[in-house]
Parts: structure tokens; C-alpha cells; sequence
């Protein structure tokens, strides 16, 4: 990240943890107060021992997305260290977000979601409509696209990913 913010100061930062150590609330799961005090740590530490302000943070790789109340606290615990990241939900499948609707506080502690291979037949299982009108941006985290690549390529979903942004 440092070297891309020297050629392009305004660049976009994203971190994705694909695990964690196995201290992480001593290996009894992986969302929980040590997991926010590791992630919320590496985002101090890009900002105080690097300079640079991670933009966009996931929760975990192509895992579930952990609860409402994690995704609360992690925000809490951001806010907290004057830390501008914003969340980001799914790196995968789409996760159930809009089932927890009518939690403002949860609605309001992630920005987007990120998914994977999003123009594949029913990745957003209906929630595409439901998130953009809560103002969430949707995009792909994950994708493919070779020009040199024989086998199909999924539809082009431009209608869709217009209207995403």
C-alpha cells in the first residue's frame, strides 16, 4: 500500500483478513473482542507507522459475515481511534444484511458490500434493489476476465452494474 500511495496519493485502500492468528478469543471463533482488537490495530498501524488511511475494510474472506452486534462494534471500536475506514460485508456470497433492516445502528456501521462474481445468475438473491435504496454500494470484490480465456464467460451484467454505480 505504501508504494501505491506513493505513485498515486489518491489511491483506494482495502484490507481483507483471509484468518487470523490462533490467540484470536483463545480459538473459540473468530468474531469476537480479540478480533476487533487486531483488525482495529492494523488499521492504527497503516495510519500512525505508515500513513495511510486504509479506506475500505472487510470482515473476513469468503466466511460469513459474523453478526450485528460484531459489525457494531467493530464500527464503535473504529470511530473510537478516530479512524476514517468504512466496513465492508460479503467478500463472497451475499450475505443476509437486510434481514437486520430495521437495526439503524447496524445499518449504519457498514457502507457497502462486496461480492464475488456478482453477474453470475441470482448472486444478489433479490438484494440488490433493498441495498442501493439504503445506501449501500455493491460491487465486486472478486471477479474474472481474460481475453485469452476459452471457456464461457458468464453474462455481462452491464444494466446492472450501471445502476451500481
Amino acid at each position: 500500500m505504501k508504494e501505491a500511495k506513493k505513485r498515486n496519493p489518491d489511491i483506494i485502500t482495502y484490507g481483507l483478513p483471509w484468518g487470523s492468528p490462533g490467540w484470536i478469543d483463545n480459538q473459540t471463533g473468530y468474531y469476537g473482542a480479540d478480533q476487533i482488537m487486531y483488525q482495529v490495530n492494523w488499521l492504527k498501524c497503516a495510519r500512525d507507522f505508515h500513513n495511510i488511511d486504509v479506506t475500505w475494510l472487510g470482515l473476513w474472506n469468503e466466511r460469513p459475515w459474523g453478526t450485528p452486534q460484531f459489525v457494531k462494534d467493530l464500527k464503535k471500536a473504529i470511530d473510537a481511534e478516530g479512524l476514517k475506514t468504512k466496513l465492508v460485508l460479503g467478500d463472497g456470497g451475499m450475505p443476509n444484511v437486510l434481514d437486520y433492516a430495521n437495526d439503524t445502528e447496524f445499518m449504519a456501521a457498514f457502507d457497502a458490500v462486496g461480492l464475488h462474481y456478482p453477474c453470475t445468475a441470482g448472486a444478489l438473491k433479490g438484494s440488490g434493489p433493498g441495498l442501493l435504496d439504503a445506501g449501500k454500494a455493491v460491487w465486486a470484490s472478486e471477479d474474472w476476465w481474460s481475453e485469452a480465456e476459452v471457456r464461457p464467460h458468464p453474462p455481462l451484467c452491464a444494466a446492472q452494474t450501471t445502476r451500481w454505480g
